[in-house]
């Protein structure tokens, strides 16, 4: 009988393990084949792992060797270059499949570096936005800031402008008040000025009259001196002519009566009884008296014997009027002519511009003024229709009493003067006579 051939020891089990685990340790012992786990910071990124390995891998080969040899008794051997074909086509699949696990190394690599590039420059773009971020916020905070700076600043000038505008406003109203208070003081100046000038002129006025009643009083002392002088020469001479008829008279009388002055020397010629035989002489100074009193010259018969003087207190008041002998009587004329001139520059000041158009009528008034200058009396004969008006007019007539005492000449002639004046309330206050 035939033996049975003997199995090739390569076909072996433990011959051909080595051969099949040769890939595995290679690609055990190449660290680059292993999956990378790459660390990221951020979680929400993807994470990578290897892939499990194909099918075709050779680390399934140990596990087909295996089964191959439980399922049956070894094949028979082999030529060797069969062997030697598989086993380099088995080195050409190792090498295969170690050059996809280097490319598929280097995809990964390169996938982790995109992945990498794309973290860094998902970063990047991050810091570039947080930069944006913060550069925008920043701008904001700046113009916020430049805003804030720049209300400050209008703010600031409005203030100003409103300081600028209230103290132009005050110095525009101190100026003002300035100019009211210069206008103030020089139409008062003007009115001083102006009461001065009318002051000066009535005082003018008043010398004026004064020196012209001067001379009319002097011309007519002169005169009343010519006349006195001519009257005395033509008295003297009626009276020497009279004394002279009474001596003639009385001497017949008492040539002719002196037995029966003897037997009743108290009766006289006519049969009355009298106080005594009148001498010559008597007669005479009887006639001189009688010829000094008015009228003597056109009374040819002698007058009854002169009154004594009453005693002083018993005679009435002597009282002169403007509207009686004051043409005739100079004294008197210019006492009451001073008195109204003093009145018309006195009353202006005191005068009532109201009056110019309110006076309904221009009031009549009398004044008494005594001896001593004293006023005595005022009333108002004809009302000017204004209650306070004829109030304002006794007010000037005792606010400027007591006036001038009457001089010597006219204080022996008047005890008091009455003075009825028209009052007119024109542009000044004017005192004139009332037209009969």
């Amino acid at each position: 009988m035939a033996e049975a051939p003997k199995p090739l020891p390569t076909v072996e089990a433990p011959t051909l393990a080595p051969a099949a685990e040769k890939p595995e340790r290679e690609i055990g012992t190449q660290p680059k084949a292993e999956p990378e786990i790459i660390a990221q910071a951020e979680p929400q990124q993807e994470t990578f792992s290897v892939p499990a390995p194909t099918p075709g891998d050779p680390e399934k080969r140990p596990e087909v060797l295996a089964k191959k040899q439980v399922e049956g008794p070894p094949a028979p051997a082999k030529e060797p270059e069969q062997i030697a074909s598989a086993r380099e086509q088995a080195l050409a699949e190792e090498e295969t499949a170690r050059r996809e696990r280097e490319q598929e190394a280097v995809r990964l690599e390169q996938a982790r570096k995109q992945e990498e590039a794309r973290r860094q420059e998902e970063a990047r773009r991050q810091e570039d936005a947080d930069a944006q971020r913060q550069a925008l916020e920043f701008e904001a905070r700046r113009q916020a800031e430049e805003t804030a700076r720049q209300q400050a600043a209008q703010l600031a000038r409005q203030e100003a402008l409103e300081l600028e505008a209230r103290r132009q406003q005050e110095a525009k109203r101190q100026e003002e008040a300035k100019a009211a208070r210069l206008a103030l003081e020089l139409e008062a100046l003007k009115q001083a000025e102006e009461a001065a000038r009318q002051q000066a002129a009535a005082l003018a006025r008043q010398r004026e009259l004064e020196a012209r009643a001067q001379a009319e009083e002097l011309a007519a002392r002169e005169r009343a001196a010519q006349e006195l002088a001519e009257r005395q020469r033509a008295e003297a001479l009626a009276a020497s002519q009279r004394r002279r008829e009474a001596e003639r008279l009385g001497a017949e009388t008492a040539s002719s009566r002196a037995p029966l002055a003897v037997a009743e020397p108290g009766r006289s010629a006519a049969g009355t009884i009298g106080p005594g035989t009148l001498s010559g002489r008597d007669l005479a100074a009887k006639a001189v008296e009688q010829s000094r009193t008015p009228g003597a010259l056109r009374e040819e018969p002698p007058g009854p014997p002169l009154q004594a003087p009453q005693p002083k207190g018993t005679e009435t008041s002597r009282r002169g009027s403007i509207l009686g002998s004051v043409k005739r009587d100079i004294g008197l004329r210019m006492y009451v002519e001073s008195w109204r001139w003093k009145i018309e520059r006195n009353g202006n000041l005191n005068y009532p511009s109201s009056a110019r158009t309110r006076a309904a009528e221009n009031p009549v008034v009398t004044v008494v003024i005594r001896r001593d200058g004293s006023v005595e009396s005022v009333s108002i004969d004809r009302s000017s229709g204004l209650r306070d008006l004829d109030e304002r007019v006794r007010r000037i007539v005792q606010l400027y009493a007591p006036y001038s005492a009457f001089p010597p000449d006219l204080a022996r002639a008047y005890d008091v003067i009455e003075i009825r004046l028209v009052w007119v309330f024109a542009d000044t206050l004017r005192i004139l006579e009332e037209l009969r």
